[in-house]
């Protein structure tokens, strides 16, 4: 019998640092530059004065979920990156623009709203036809909707 047929066993330690190695690798890809793009874009909106605009415009839809008009910030970052959009939520609590009731209300409809990169990869991938792309997103919409109302009510 051939030795170089037989197969060398691995550690746990060895199994474990693999898996971790490939896992670091798939955040530093997929999460980090998500992250990087939402702090930039909202630290330009910052900049701009584009925030100050954004908060009147928006503040009477905001003011439905007992939000401030600043707090859209967060929820358009969320479209790009999940993390992202959480981070410019705790930065703006940072600021004072945001309070930690306001962070409550937002946490729940960020976490709803920050899948939606990964809708369409997931319905791209699978051939899923286009126009149910639209349900899904609005379906989405919807339940940060009601998460936000319903923050409202407990918070």
């Amino acid at each position: 019998m051939d030795g170089s047929a037989v197969k060398e066993k691995q550690t746990f330690i060895e199994v474990f640092m693999a898996g971790a190695r490939k896992g670091v690798h798939m955040w530093l890809n997929s999460n980090v530059p998500g992250i990087v793009l939402s702090v930039l874009i909202m630290r330009i909106v910052e900049v701009t004065g584009l925030m100050t605009f954004l908060g009147k415009i928006l503040g009477p839809i905001m003011s439905i979920f007992a939000l401030p008009g600043e707090a859209v910030v967060p929820y358009l970052t969320c479209l790009i990156s999940m993390p992202g959009g959480c981070l410019s939520a705790v930065t703006l609590l940072n600021d004072g623009i945001l309070t930690a009731e306001h962070v409550t209300i937002l946490l729940p409809m960020l976490m709803l709203t920050g899948n939606a990169g990964a809708i369409g990869r997931i319905l791209g991938v699978t051939g899923v036809k286009g126009k149910s792309f639209g349900a899904c997103y609005i379906i989405m919409i919807l339940c940060t909707i009601i998460a936000g109302l319903i923050m409202r009510i407990i918070v």
